[in-house]
């Protein structure tokens, strides 16, 4: 896109160093950001969506202000930045560990598409170091694998751990391998991730279930029918019904005090190294 047009909004408003297009969805609006950085000499590296109006507008400009957008009710996302790709100095114990997603806030949107999952996206809080970094971290050395979560129904932090985690390459859809539930130093009130053992990586525009990944709050993860964990899942406490066992939230089975999906506060994945 050309990031110099200023579409209209109005008589007496526009929006300098953005375009606007339809879009059915934020999701939508994401995956047109992501289309937009692969044209050369552009580069989409902030979004807002209106859904009152279905208007997208993208940005070159990963800090472009936006002003309109609390005007017209816009919600507003930021692209790639600086990653903690090399951050490997998480210490849990004398254990050392590689966090390889995060997400303590709703700031940042996880809905992206397979090439972004691919890559690696996020900031310094919430982030996913993506498919390529875990190839390269698992596929020849399987890692213990650590998810850490606070639960949002009593504000507790639970933990499972599993002795073995490798992420296969590009070529076989980045297949998952996971097993090994260690109890010993989990405290989770059962297992789950077992469930996406063998599966491969879908996104809401790519992978061998997109069905799952568009439900599933635009997450990319291991599907199959759908997922008990969803790390990468719709994230706003403001709309959560906590008595639900909605999967299209941000939530892990079991990482509370029941077998629900209860959904989360917090969450970051990590393997050691």
């Amino acid at each position: 896109f050309n990031a110099d047009e200023s579409p209209s909004l109005g008589p007496t408003n526009s929006v300098s160093a953005a375009e606007s297009v339809t879009a059915r969805s934020d999701i939508e609006c994401s995956t047109l950001c992501s289309a937009a950085q692969s044209s050369p000499g552009s580069g989409c590296k902030s979004w807002a969506f209106a859904s009152a109006t279905g208007r997208c507008f993208l940005s070159s400009n990963r800090t472009f202000g936006f002003e309109f957008a609390s005007s017209i009710g816009a919600s507003v996302f930021r692209g790639q930045e600086d990653l903690p790709l090399n951050n490997c100095t998480t210490m849990v114990g004398s254990r050392k560990f590689c966090v390889i997603q995060q997400r303590v806030s709703d700031q940042y949107s996880f809905a992206r598409s397979y090439a972004e999952y691919e890559n690696g996206f996020g900031d310094s809080q919430n982030f996913w170091i993506g498919l390529k970094k875990l190839n390269n971290l698992t596929g020849s050395t399987p890692r213990l694998f650590r998810m850490e979560a606070v639960n949002l129904q009593n504000n507790l932090l639970y933990v499972c751990e599993y002795s073995s985690f490798s992420v296969a390459g590009a070529s076989s859809d980045y297949q998952l391998s996971v097993t090994g539930y260690l109890t010993g130093s989990s405290n989770t009130t059962g297992e789950s991730f077992s469930y996406n053992n063998g599966l491969l990586f879908s996104a809401i525009d790519a992978g061998s279930n997109t069905n799952c990944a568009q439900k599933d709050g635009g997450a990319g993860w291991w599907f199959s029918g759908c997922t008990y964990v969803n790390p990468n899942g719709y994230f706003n406490l403001s709309e959560i019904n906590n008595n639900g066992d909605n999967e299209h939230f941000m939530q892990w089975r079991y990482a509370g005090p029941d077998g629900t999906r209860r959904m989360l506060r917090s969450i970051r994945l990590m393997l050691q190294v």
